[in-house]
């Protein structure tokens, strides 16, 4: 073989190799972006006196997510929780920021009203899709990256006020906590009960002061036929306890009443049977007594995933199903962008363990509710 010919074999041989070489590099480079992880920051309240609510939804949060990657991930990618503990405004405000700015997660996760409340404009301000889980919708009508899903305060409340009425007692009270949620019942009660009725007294009790004794005063001069209230587990099990001593026992109209008033650690100590007589209340409009079939697999799927029954299921199965309908959200943009995924879960159409939850191209959409009772020491459906 001539001497130039052996070159120009060489050459081709050379350019061959590097040819192979770029390609599985270019392999090598696809294989790693397919492997990335899509990051899903969850803010929660898991220490502190709202640890029950992280209990109750982050179990629900990792099953689903579970379920996600058993299904193939969002375009084959793992997706992952990075949890952070927050419990207070401050606190959640600083994990939305380290998720954001430190964590690069691809979207948000915010368990509680004040949570959310501090998290969301985090989110806003740097384009990250959140997803609230709270009763409060002001954050997800006001910003353009927020969404939430789980109860509508307004909703619950509407739902007090007729039910008030239909019972003839057309004089009531207030008592709520220093937060939003307590603000937009308010707020309801005074466009859905008045004029047919009329709204007695209005009071605040500030979270975890331990003397509701000033404001109890105050509601029995005011001599109201129900009290509306308002109220978080450690705060409840103070009001209740003190209203015993006191004898001021009105028929309470609690909201969100299994989850928040009637919660194990609100009734410790209490006796339910003297505080809960007659009372009222509303909550989602899943009984899991009486569970749909959609309730009955969430529970199933629960329990083979952590091994107990979950507290809440209504509530913790909408945080599952939420997770389900980001994914799909998410699935459906191939770079996660963050514009592409708010304006696809604006689109939400989906049936999960909770019943249907329509979005319409809005942040929120209401779920079913039902007004129950006290009877026979638990809490059964009033119509």
């Amino acid at each position: 073989m001539e001497e130039s010919t052996m070159k120009t074999t060489l050459l081709i041989a050379l350019i061959g190799l590097i040819l192979l070489a770029a390609c599985a590099q270019t392999e090598t480079t696809a294989e790693k972006q397919v492997l990335t992880p899509v990051k899903l920051g969850v803010i929660a309240p898991m220490t502190g006196p709202n640890a029950w609510i992280g209990e109750a939804v982050v179990p629900a949060v990792e099953m689903s997510v579970n379920k996600v990657n058993v299904e193939g991930g969002i375009n084959g990618r793992e997706l992952i929780v990075v949890l952070e503990d927050a419990d207070t405004s401050q606190k959640a405000s600083t994990a939305a920021s380290k998720l954001v700015f430190q964590d690069n997660v691809d979207a948000l996760y915010a368990v509680s009203t004040p949570v959310t409340a501090a998290s969301s404009a985090i989110a806003d301000q740097n384009k990250k899709v959140l997803f609230g889980f709270t009763a409060v919708n002001t954050f997800a009508k006001k910003n353009q990256y927020v969404f939430s899903d789980l109860r509508d305060v307004e909703q619950e409340c509407g739902k007090l006020a007729e039910v008030a009425l239909k019972q003839g007692d057309t004089e009531l009270g207030f008592l709520g906590n220093d937060a939003d949620f307590s603000q937009e019942c308010l707020n309801t009660l005074k466009t859905k009960f008045e004029p047919a009725g009329k709204i007695v007294v209005n009071e605040i009790k500030l979270s975890n002061d331990p003397d509701a004794k000033t404001v109890l005063a105050k509601i029995q001069k005011a001599n109201p036929d129900g009290l509306v209230l308002v109220c978080w587990p450690p705060d409840c099990n103070i009001i209740y306890k003190q209203m015993i001593e006191l004898n001021i026992l009105p028929r309470l109209y609690p909201v969100v009443t299994l989850p928040l008033p009637a919660n194990k650690i609100a009734t410790e100590g209490v006796d339910k049977n003297v505080i809960f007589k007659n009372a009222i209340g509303v909550d989602q409009g899943l009984d899991k007594e009486n569970p749909t079939p959609g309730l009955a697999q969430y529970l199933k799927d629960y329990e083979a995933f952590a091994g107990k029954v979950p507290n809440h299921p209504a509530d913790s199965a909408v945080a599952a199903d939420n997770i389900q309908m980001l994914a799909s959200a998410m699935r459906k943009c191939t770079d996660l962008n963050s514009d592409c995924v708010r304006d696809r879960l604006a689109e939400t159409d989906y049936e999960g363990y909770a019943g249907r939850i329509v979005y319409g191209g809005k942040h929120t959409a209401s779920r079913s509710i039902r007004a129950i009772t006290f009877k026979d020491g638990k809490w059964v459906n009033l119509e």
